[in-house]
């Protein structure tokens, strides 16, 4: 890890915590380990460096976030096109990275609103397809197709949509607890 990806590193947990990340949760998740193989003495000293100039726009960002969740809560966890090209444009400009704000951060927020079965934050045919240039404007790749993994939930109910009615009743039990799905 470099110096900068720690960096980022560190202010990514920062705004996913909305600021509140008390001493004893940085051990939890490795990075004092990669500051001291970098050479840094004190990694308390670079989180509260990177603290301090995020709070400069800490207020934009926690706004910034209540948009995405209310983008997410109207729409059911998944947010248009427009609005994530504008949400990552946003973000860009008070210093976070766009592949936190698409990939992470945008996930997230959007996860306790989606529907069973939907992928969450950034719909299917739109991942991967938002490339942000360095003067923040954004324009879109194009994409021929875009796979996105399965459960193995999504697929066992693929499975047994495709099978039904000719499937015994007693193996259907077994499959639907095998997904931990509550019987109908």
């Amino acid at each position: 890890m470099t110096l900068e990806e720690l960096r980022r590193h560190i202010k990514n947990k920062i705004v996913v915590q909305d600021g509140n990340v008390a001493d004893w949760q940085w051990e939890r998740t490795g990075l004092p380990d990669e500051a001291t193989k970098l050479g840094i003495a004190n990694f308390l000293i670079v989180v509260n460096e990177i603290a301090n100039k995020l709070n400069k726009e800490f207020e934009k960002i926690i706004n910034l976030k209540e948009q995405i969740v209310s983008e997410a809560k109207n729409n059911h966890g998944v947010i248009s096109k427009s609005q994530t090209i504008n949400f990552i444009e946003t973000g860009v400009r008070l210093s976070l990275d766009s592949k936190f704000i698409e990939n992470q951060w945008i996930p997230k927020l959007a996860r306790p609103f989606l529907k069973e079965g939907d992928v969450p934050g950034i719909p299917n045919s739109l991942k991967n397809n938002i490339e942000i240039n360095q003067d923040h404007t954004s324009k879109e790749k194009t994409v021929e197709k875009v796979i996105v993994p399965k459960t193995l939930k999504e697929t066992l109910h693929d499975e047994m949509a495709q099978h039904y009615g000719l499937i015994p009743g007693k193996d259907i039990s077994i499959l639907i607890a095998s997904t931990g799905q509550p019987k109908e």
